[in-house]
């Protein structure tokens, strides 16, 4: 399975390479569109995916269906451009994310940065592992003065909503910054370039790979007020346990 995965994104890679950016529709929320490589890249995750595996069920987000997880035992979750806006403004953070889930759990999940060429790697109690294979570890302890990365959601709704959290996050001692793409943000906590991130009105495409190298590099992946249900993630935040629990303190203050 991991030769399979890794050599999956790595061709995702040359495909959106071989494609272009420019939008092929438009869906819900300010700047949310779909491009021709979202298209691209997942057309070719799907067939690769449905060759070598007929059964499993795939639930990619450009055609994404209604669905019960309870009825499949292999699932694939399927991102194929997390950070579109970024890529058709040219800026240089987004990536493909695949996970694999067998009986309600995820036991493989991989994400690729298209832009710098990295691939990261977790596999279920086997540990989660970085470019050249070098094994990922959270280490940073404390939101003061550290680096705290959020999102900035499709909905006013949701932006409304995190107004309070940010003003906490900030009073803490934490710097902010928001780069447009889930799936790289939590590569950067793993590889300890962030301290924490958190979002609302996430995905399950956006989560599902990155939960597991998260945890798999020991740190923590929740919701604000319980465990992460990947296929509703409507709160996430990720981190080291230590950095995960102030969080969750702010939250109560």
């Amino acid at each position: 399975m991991k030769d399979f995965l890794t050599g999956l994104l790595t061709e995702s890679g040359k495909i959106f390479a071989s494609s272009t950016t420019r939008i092929a529709g438009h869906k819900q929320g300010g700047g949310n569109w779909v491009t021709e490589a979202d298209l691209a890249v997942e057309n070719y995750l799907i067939k690769t995916i449905s060759s070598a595996y007929p059964s499993h069920f795939i639930l990619a987000e450009e055609s994404a269906q209604e669905f019960d997880p309870k009825s499949y035992s292999d699932i694939w979750i399927v991102d194929p451009l997390d950070g579109t806006t970024n890529a058709t403004f040219g800026l240089p953070i987004y990536g493909t994310s695949v996970a694999y889930m067998h009986g309600g759990e995820v036991l493989y999940g991989a994400i690729y940065d298209l832009v710098n060429k990295k691939l990261f790697f977790g596999e279920k109690r086997k540990g989660s592992f970085g470019p050249d294979g070098k094994k990922l570890e959270i280490t940073k302890r404390s939101l003061k003065n550290g680096l705290v990365c959020t999102g900035s959601p499709y909905t006013y709704e949701n932006f409304l909503k995190g107004l309070p959290i940010l003003s906490k996050v900030h009073a803490s001692g934490a710097r902010i910054v928001i780069l447009g793409s889930a799936v790289i943000e939590c590569m950067f906590v793993a590889e300890n370039n962030l301290s924490l991130y958190y979002e609302i009105g996430l995905k399950a495409w956006d989560v599902a790979a990155a939960k597991l190298i998260i945890e798999e590099a020991g740190g923590l992946v929740t919701g604000f007020n319980g465990p992460l249900d990947i296929f509703h993630p409507d709160t996430f935040v990720c981190g080291s346990q230590p950095i995960v629990a102030e969080f969750k303190n702010l939250l109560a203050t």
